[in-house]
C-alpha cells in the first residue's frame, strides 16, 4: 500500500512538472523540419498557445520573416 501511495505522489509531481514547462508568449522556440518543410529548424517567439481537446497543446510561432508555424507541443523545442 505505502509502494502504491509513494507511486501517485510521484507521478502528480511529474505532472505538476510538465504543466510548468508550458511555454508563455514572448518564450523563444525552435519548430521542427517535419512542421515547417523547411531544411532547418525555425526559430521565432510564441504568439500563441492552444489546449486543443483533440491535439493536445498547439504552439504557434512567428520567425524573424514573418511567418507562423503552428503544430502540436512536440514538433517545438524551447531555446
Amino acid at each position: 500500500m505505502l509502494f502504491i501511495r509513494k507511486m501517485i505522489i510521484f507521478a502528480a509531481e511529474i505532472i505538476s512538472y510538465l504543466e510548468n514547462m508550458e511555454p508563455k508568449i514572448g518564450d523563444r522556440m525552435k519548430a521542427s523540419p517535419q512542421l515547417t518543410a523547411q531544411p532547418d529548424w525555425v526559430e521565432g517567439e510564441v504568439i500563441d498557445v492552444e489546449h486543443n481537446p483533440f491535439l493536445g497543446v498547439v504552439i504557434s510561432i512567428k520567425d524573424k520573416l514573418g511567418r507562423i508555424f503552428f503544430g502540436q507541443s512536440r514538433f517545438f523545442l524551447a531555446l
